[in-house]
Order: C-alpha cells, then structure tokens, then sequence
C-alpha cells in the first residue's frame, strides 16, 4: 500500500457503503478500489452456494472472455473461492484464506 493516504481510504470506505446501498455502483467501485491499492486487476465476487453459481459484482482488467470462463468453470477451481466458503458473511482479504505459498504448487 505504498502511498496510501488515510483521506483515500476514508472515501473508499464511504464510497463502500454508498455502493452497497446502490449495487450498480459495483464496478465503478471495484475499479477505484484496485487502483486505490495500486492492482492492476482484481475481482469482487458473491458466492451462491444453493446454485454453485458467482456473481461477479466489480471487475478491473479482466477480459469479457476471461470473466464468462471464471463464471462458466473456473469458480469451481478458485482457492479463494472454495476456502472463502467457510467464511460467511464476513469480508475477507487473499491473505486470510490462501498464503502466497498455497497457489503455487497447484499453477501449472
């Protein structure tokens, strides 16, 4: 978080709660969030566990492509995803639910 001010993360944070009230706010929000943390891409997601489906709330530097593959088949497969399961109702960041270590050995 190399030059984060506490300012923009005060209006990140508002902007949250004003986004959640407004989903179509979703993307605009993912978008100045990974910017805000200097990502290039990221994904903000809902699981459905009753439907084994996502919906993909915000998204920034995915392809349309890439997005309708992770929707279709890749959820399925997500490490994240998957341990993020049995974390509900909470928000979590990468670090709670995978180390850096974990996803290496199951990249080809």
């Amino acid at each position: 978080m190399n030059g984060l001010r506490l300012d923009d993360l005060d209006r990140l944070i508002s902007a949250l709660y004003e986004t959640a009230l407004q989903p179509t706010l979703w993307p605009q929000w993912f978008s100045t969030a990974a910017t805000t943390f200097s990502g290039s891409s990221g994904m903000s997601l809902v699981q459905i566990p009753q439907s084994g489906t996502v919906d993909i709330l915000g998204v920034k530097g995915f392809s349309p492509h890439a997005l309708q593959l992770y929707a279709d088949y890749y959820h399925q497969c997500d490490l994240w995803a998957l341990r993020g399961r049995g974390k509900l109702a909470r928000a979590n960041t990468s670090a709670d639910l995978c180390t850096d270590e974990i996803p290496a050995p199951s990249e080809p």
